[in-house]
């Protein structure tokens, strides 16, 4: 079942760099290029063969895009999450 959330406290929009999922402070950055992106979700699993994902958070609005560089902070999250 996907949980989809239109906002959360825990999803800020992060930093464009470094690329690709970084812990920072007490949870974790996520930078992606995607150039001919017009939105972009953070998809969450709670295991790794899970076929659908837990949540799914959209990084909606210019604060979480920098030039073709599409971020969010997720406020909990810790190394391991998928």
């Amino acid at each position: 079942m996907v949980t989809s959330v239109a906002t959360t406290p825990g999803l800020l929009p992060g930093q464009a760099a470094p690329l690709g999922a970084s812990v920072s402070g007490d949870g974790v950055n996520f930078s992606l290029y995607a150039r001919d992106a017009t939105a972009v979700e953070l998809c969450l699993f709670d295991t790794c063969d899970a076929e659908q994902p837990s949540v799914c958070l959209p990084m909606a609005g210019e604060a979480y895009r920098s030039g073709h560089y599409w971020h969010g902070w997720v406020q909990g999250l810790a190394p391991g999450q998928l």
